[in-house]
């Protein structure tokens, strides 16, 4: 696989209609399989009940992926994350929308919702209506260098604030990749 990924990774991209085939070829890690790679197949296995979506992160490099904030609500909610290490991760995912019925998610991107309890979506619209001044305050002062501040009713634990890109826009790794 290590030989080949990057080709299979880009065939997914590029050939449309071998894309199902290839997804089942592929292997990576997750939160919840660091010493093993695993596949699509596996991971949908474990899945939570109810579960929509197959969530993802990428970067390029594991250590900083693994500690990120944007993982705090999956592993509090005992959801599996993706790691994508590689650059070509970034074109593929855009073009691999789902795998067996699952639609990929970007967990670094807004609009990424796990289900809440009743007690924690009161909790998140508390949170919100105390912190809506904060929010303001630090969208006027950073003015246009951000599109938005909001508070996320429970995105993070206990991290205090992360950047989250638009659902539609690139991520905060591709950005960086087409930078170089």
């Amino acid at each position: 696989m290590k030989n080949f990924g990057k080709n299979i990774k880009l065939g997914i991209h590029e050939d449309t209609e071998n894309r199902e085939k290839l997804c089942k070829l592929l292997r990576f890690n997750t939160t919840k399989s660091t010493d093993k790679k695993t596949s699509f197949t596996d991971y949908i296995t474990r899945m939570n009940e109810g579960q929509k979506f197959i969530y993802y992160i990428t970067g390029d490099n594991p250590v900083a992926m693994k500690e990120s904030p944007f993982l705090e609500r999956f592993a509090k909610k005992n959801l599996e994350v993706i790691f994508f290490e590689d650059a070509i991760d970034e074109y593929m995912t855009s073009s691999l929308q789902e795998v067996d019925g699952k639609k990929l998610k970007c967990i670094t991107k807004e609009g990424v919702d796990v289900e809440m309890t009743e007690d924690e979506k009161k909790a998140a619209e508390e949170k919100k209506l105390n912190f809506e001044k904060l929010a303001k305050f630090m969208k006027e002062t950073l003015g246009d260098k951000v599109e938005n501040v909001k508070v996320s009713g429970d995105r993070l634990v206990s991290s205090p604030c992360i950047l989250v890109t638009s659902e539609w826009g690139w991520s905060a790794n591709m950005q960086k990749i087409m930078k170089h």
